[in-house]
């Protein structure tokens, strides 16, 4: 007897095992439907999937930076950055043998190129381009220097009224011949234009 009643108990703990592996079975299609849905089933059909852009090339630390921001209706990805280079050179008035030193990236996530020089009279020409022609077309862009890395920028007092930007911008490089000084402008001209 003692033997019937081990095989009884027995018997039942397996049927109460079974019974809850086939519980936890039924619930778990349930918790399967209860999950929250996928990226892939939130987009709807006019979702277009983005492609991951390769890092961008580090530009050296130490020269001037020139953005370049196309108009509407541009789209930098149908050029290369030799195209790119080659046409602000063009639009400079600078000799290609001159400029070879430059460096142009382009950021298609932003739709901009920066072009990298460590001259600041070629970087002066640069900031000047409003229009690019490439492939015989000319383009409306809109160029602005950059400010370097743990730059400030500086408020003269007591300067002239009515100096130029250029004689600004030679006095301030022959009083401070250490520091890069890329512009100089007179903020009651800037003020006067808002």
């Amino acid at each position: 007897m003692p033997d019937n009643a081990h095989l009884e108990q027995q018997s039942k703990e397996t049927q109460g095992t079974q019974s809850s592996k086939v519980a936890s079975a039924a619930e778990t299609p349930a918790r399967k439907t209860e999950s929250p849905p996928s990226v892939s089933s939130k987009l709807d059909h006019t979702a277009v999937a983005r492609p991951r852009l390769k890092r961008l090339p580090q530009l050296p630390v130490d020269d001037f930076k020139i953005v370049f921001r196309p108009n509407a209706g541009v789209d930098l990805a149908q050029y290369n950055d030799g195209e790119l280079r080659a046409a602000v050179v063009a639009n400079s008035g600078l000799h290609s043998v001159v400029a070879d030193e430059d460096i142009v990236c382009t950021n298609l996530a932003k739709n901009i190129f920066t072009l990298s020089s460590s001259c600041a009279d070629r970087v002066a020409n640069y900031a000047k381009i409003r229009e690019l022609t490439l492939r015989g077309k000319k383009l409306g862009f809109h160029a602005y220097i950059a400010p370097l890395d743990g730059a400030r920028a500086g408020i003269v007092y007591r300067a002239w009224n009515g100096e130029s930007p250029q004689d600004l911008l030679q006095e301030l490089r022959r009083t401070n011949p250490l520091l890069p000084i890329v512009q100089a402008r007179d903020m009651e001209v800037l003020y006067a234009q808002c």
